[in-house]
């Protein structure tokens, strides 16, 4: 800040570095301003293209995605005696992000996360039949979100 001017910087670099670089941005941006309030208009920006497959989360009837887990852990459990333990648990976020700039340029994004996460716990006699089971139990886990049409993302 310098008098009624404050000047902002971003950065993702954490390190005491990019924090002293996006520190002295800031500084640079205050000593450079004339103070006082500066209006501008906001001009919409290409921003990120809407997508038509976006299904918001809060649109989603609660009992469907509770209905969701419990055939998750029945669909596990049908796989045998060998699954011993099942826990499914479900997470969705929706956010919406509006971003101006001082030129008045305005971005946006809807942004929709959903995870679905099943875990399962197999015995077997021995080490072969435990990890077929397992397999046997992803592969119905996903072939049932094929089947409501979810989309399965790669493993992290």
């Amino acid at each position: 800040m310098r008098g009624d001017t404050t000047g902002f910087a971003h950065t993702s670099d954490l390190s005491p570095e990019g924090l002293l670089a996006a520190s002295d941005a800031a500084a640079a941006a205050a000593r450079g301003g004339t103070g006082g309030v500066r209006t501008v208009a906001l001009t919409p920006g290409a921003g990120v293209p809407a997508r038509d497959d976006l299904i918001a989360p809060e649109t989603v009837e609660k009992v469907r995605k509770v209905d969701l887990l419990r055939r998750a852990d029945a669909a596990a459990r049908e796989q045998g005696g060998a699954i011993t333990s099942v826990t499914a648990s479900y997470a969705d976020a929706h956010r919406r992000i509006l971003v101006a700039n001082s030129d008045g340029l305005l971005a946006e994004d809807d942004q929709v996360r959903t995870r679905v996460m099943v875990q399962c716990v197999a015995t077997g006699d021995t080490v072969e039949e435990t990890e077929t089971e397992i397999r046997e139990a992803i592969e119905l886990h996903l072939e049932g979100m094929r089947e409501d049409g979810l989309p399965i993302s790669n493993p992290q």
